[in-house]
């Protein structure tokens, strides 16, 4: 992997852009700048071969930067150019490209955007990339529209494809950490029952989510969990184990309270 030279990686990055307008040269180009910068020995010392880390290829933050920006920055300026081009980057099946394709999408605050994620996301299997393009991806139509937003995101939660549903929640995740999103209401109706269904992955993503609503507002996210225990929602009781550390003092007492009372006689006194 060569030195980062600033210079050389403007003009690099310079002479992408030129091809905006003919997504499979930019794809084939942009690809060429990623193995120039390409670390092969983190990529071989992470498995001890090839296969596990042959779809990335580990270049310095800098260069993902400056390509990113760069991408960004002008198909903003044609916004035409942004499916195609950022369709082409997720077709070329790098994480790098992946990558970059969903800061592009980002700037797409139509619903179209969300119904080209569908029909991807259950054929990527890389978190690192769920996880741009469920935030950073959909972060215009977001902002634009929160209620198409999280129209969609319904469905995907209402899903029989695991990772849609994964999906589901890294979106809302990522709308609940945003100050600027303020529909927490419908975020808790949304995750009404899902415990019940959140395994592994999808488990952890719910529980970071709910740490980042106990920091938004105690006393839904408090609410919220009482009701889940009342109405003997499985899952729930762990639900609560683990974030209870994370509300005030108030709110702590009254689901310590609450999960005594259902662990001695099953049923939840009134609040």
């Amino acid at each position: 992997m060569p030195a980062v030279n600033p210079e050389r990686l403007r003009q690099q990055v310079e002479d992408l852009l030129t091809l905006l307008g003919d997504p499979v040269a930019l794809k084939r180009q942009c690809l060429d700048i990623l193995d120039f910068y390409a670390d092969r020995t983190r990529r071989l010392a992470a498995s001890g071969g090839v296969e596990d880390t042959a779809w990335v290829f580990n270049v310095p933050r800098p260069v993902l930067r400056a390509l990113s920006h760069g991408l960004c920055s002008h198909t903003q300026e044609k916004p035409a150019l942004m499916l195609p081009t950022a369709t082409a980057l997720w077709d070329a099946g790098y994480r790098e490209t992946r990558l970059l394709a969903s800061d592009i999408l980002g700037g797409i605050r139509q619903s179209e955007v969300a119904q080209w994620a569908e029909t991807r996301v259950p054929n990527c299997d890389d978190r690192a990339v769920l996880t741009e393009l469920a935030s950073q991806g959909l972060v215009g139509l977001r902002e634009a529209d929160p209620a198409a937003f999280l129209e969609r995101v319904s469905v995907w939660l209402g899903s029989t494809h695991r990772r849609l549903r994964l999906f589901a929640l890294m979106a809302l995740q990522s709308a609940s950490g945003d100050p600027a999103f303020e529909d927490l209401p419908t975020v808790f109706r949304l995750l009404s029952g899902v415990s019940e269904m959140a395994r592994g992955e999808s488990r952890q993503v719910l529980y970071t989510l709910l740490r980042t609503l106990t920091r938004r507002s105690p006393p839904e996210a408090a609410r919220f969990l009482l009701d889940e225990l009342a109405c003997a929602i499985p899952g729930t009781q762990r639900m609560i184990r683990v974030s209870l550390e994370h509300f005030p003092e108030r709110q702590r007492e009254l689901l310590k309270q609450a999960l005594s009372a259902k662990n001695q006689t099953g049923i939840i006194p009134p609040s």
